[in-house]
């Protein structure tokens, strides 16, 4: 992949999480192309974390100012590194604790028909920021993710309904069953935070609910959707037509 779609993949990401963070009460920072989010929850990635937008920071700068920045606040953070862009620095930091391909797409996918009692909806008050929350929030449970956590970090609705991001749900014969978002920056999106609650897995709510975004944010101009894909969510993705062009390394650093 050239170094141009990286560049923007690795800027929308930034951005999305610096959204995210100062939207729940956090603190962002960017000085000479490092830019480093901590928002209202302790736990590391995504919540808290750094991602060099610009080339010819070190890492043991990065390491140094990252310090600077978290030690004060007592959180743990994940710094991002994107296969292709930052190659240096994934040699100096060698194994990652933790990585996700990268996939991207720059057209519609298919629309995915929802099942039998199904009905999708978007995130526009109080009642579906919850039920938001509650499904996708149970959905992460199972990857250590506490449900205290989301609260925190998206506490209103503007949160999560704004002009930066997009937050969609499925509910199941009345009950939010699954959940997804997009966060955007010009005319690239990050999709993220796609979740189904166990007891509604099998039953396509999160290839609904990632196409429905998909496909508003290309009604809206966008010309390149990206995601981070779990285990789960890979080949569900590649079904719909997402490829997979890098690899993200995440180096997790806990305060000490």
């Amino acid at each position: 992949m050239d170094k141009t779609t990286l560049g923007l993949i690795q800027e929308n990401f930034a951005n999305s999480m610096g959204i995210l963070a100062k939207r729940s009460g956090g603190s962002v920072t960017e000085t000479d192309g490092l830019l480093m989010y901590a928002s209202a929850s302790p736990s590391p990635f995504p919540w808290n974390g750094a991602v060099r937008k610009a080339p010819g920071l070190t890492a043991d700068e990065i390491d140094e100012r990252t310090a600077a920045f978290f030690s004060p606040l007592g959180h743990g953070f994940a710094l991002c590194a994107l296969e292709g862009l930052d190659d240096d620095l994934i040699a100096a930091y060698g194994e990652a604790d933790f990585g996700a391909p990268e996939m991207i797409i720059d057209h519609p996918v298919e629309t995915v028909a929802l099942s039998d009692g199904a009905e999708l909806k978007p995130v526009t008050d109080e009642k579906t920021r919850i039920d938001f929350l509650d499904a996708v929030g149970e959905s992460f449970e199972t990857l250590g993710e506490s449900r205290e956590t989301w609260l925190a970090c998206y506490p209103t609705v503007d949160s999560l309904a704004n002009p930066h991001s997009v937050a969609m749900l499925i509910y199941q014969d009345g009950v939010a069953a699954a959940g997804g978002m997009y966060y955007r920056t010009v005319n690239t999106i990050e999709v993220l935070h796609i979740g189904t609650r166990p007891s509604f897995r099998g039953n396509g709510h999160g290839r609904a609910v990632t196409a429905a975004l998909t496909n508003h944010a290309f009604d809206h101009e966008v010309r390149l959707a990206s995601l981070q894909a779990t285990p789960m969510g890979l080949p569900i993705y590649q079904r719909m037509g997402y490829q997979t062009v890098s690899t993200y390394h995440c180096y997790v650093r806990m305060p000490e």
